[in-house]
């Protein structure tokens, strides 16, 4: 696993840091200091470009959340972000809650 991008939100002293296994194509979210949210979700979402957002996934777990990725993903021009969302996430094909974490992806 390697550091992929870290997703800053407005508090300054809570991030997630996110890890890649190319070959097993398999995405790691560790949090620092962030709160789950009570009676909430924590949605995870690609962006590429100018396309619409893609969920990867719900963040449901304190300490690391692991998500399996499709080939080629994630590249230079890949935002990743958080939002807060209705349990169960959101029921939009994009997110419907405020972007509460976001981050740029640096692949090498």
């Amino acid at each position: 696993m390697r550091p992929v991008a870290v997703l800053n939100g407005t508090q300054s002293d809570a991030q997630f840091i996110v890890s890649l296994d190319k070959s097993a194509r398999l995405l790691r979210v560790s949090s620092l200091n962030v709160v789950l949210p009570q009676a909430k979700n924590l949605q995870l979402w690609l962006i590429k470009g100018h396309e619409p957002p893609q969920s990867i996934g719900l963040i449901t777990e304190r300490g690391s959340n692991e998500f399996q990725l499709a080939a080629n993903m994630l590249d230079n021009q890949t935002t990743l972000a958080v939002s807060l969302e209705p349990v169960g996430g959101s029921p939009l094909v994009g997110p419907s809650g405020p972007i509460v974490y976001m981050g740029k992806t640096v692949m090498d």
